[in-house]
């Protein structure tokens, strides 16, 4: 894999000795994983924040009925305290976990407020 990427960053004369960085970043962005390296903890610490707030929902309630995961807004209720209960921790950088309280809050108060608004027929 790497041979592709040195052929495409090359052609894009991006710096060959970054290329390691750059495929570690792009491997271990997700939340479950646990980059080593400075680019991978500022790629990973991006999308924590996004996924604690109500751009999160929004995301989530935009898969609604094309996702498998979220078949109606019954499945996607929980999407917001499940990200709640697991992501916050996962916060490495200190500016990170200062940028995301505001957006926990949200997480917090978006199930109550969904279900304080539920129509008589189950979302």
């Amino acid at each position: 894999m790497h041979d592709v990427d040195a052929r495409t960053h090359a052609s894009a004369e991006f710096p060959a000795h970054k290329i390691g960085a750059v495929a570690e970043a792009i491997r271990n962005h997700q939340p479950a994983s646990q980059p080593e390296t400075t680019e991978g903890i500022i790629v990973r610490k991006d999308g924590i924040p996004e996924r604690v707030s109500a751009v999160g929902v929004l995301r989530a309630v935009s898969k609604t009925g094309r996702d498998t995961r979220y078949r109606d807004f019954s499945s996607v209720i929980g999407i917001p305290r499940q990200n709640r209960a697991s992501l916050p921790e996962q916060l490495r950088l200190e500016r990170s976990r200062t940028l995301a309280v505001p957006r926990i809050q949200v997480l917090d108060e978006f199930p109550g407020a969904a279900r304080a608004e539920e129509l008589p027929a189950p979302f």
